[in-house]
């Protein structure tokens, strides 16, 4: 578990900032959203591994999320 935390702050906050040119938001009170682009439009990164009880491509979104962010970008982690 402590692995993928890891590996989930570093895809979202290196990986996917850095190819779509985002700037991370830092704040630990952030609050539905985890990166900004040049515009001000607000993305939420959900990452996710894939294990058995969650193929192919179930993940949970809350209400707030939706509402709050303008974008949503999902990372998903496997074997390949």
């Amino acid at each position: 578990q402590k692995l993928f935390e890891i590996l989930k702050w570093y895809i979202e906050g290196y990986i996917v900032c850095e190819k779509l040119n985002l700037k991370r938001n830092e704040s630990a009170g952030n609050k539905g959203y985890d990166a900004t682009d040049d515009e001000g439009r607000k993305h939420e990164i959900k990452t996710r591994k894939a294990i058995a009880w969650n193929k192919p491509h179930i993940f949970r979104v809350n209400k707030m999320q939706l509402e709050s962010a303008d974008f949503l970008i999902y990372a998903k982690l496997d074997d390949s």
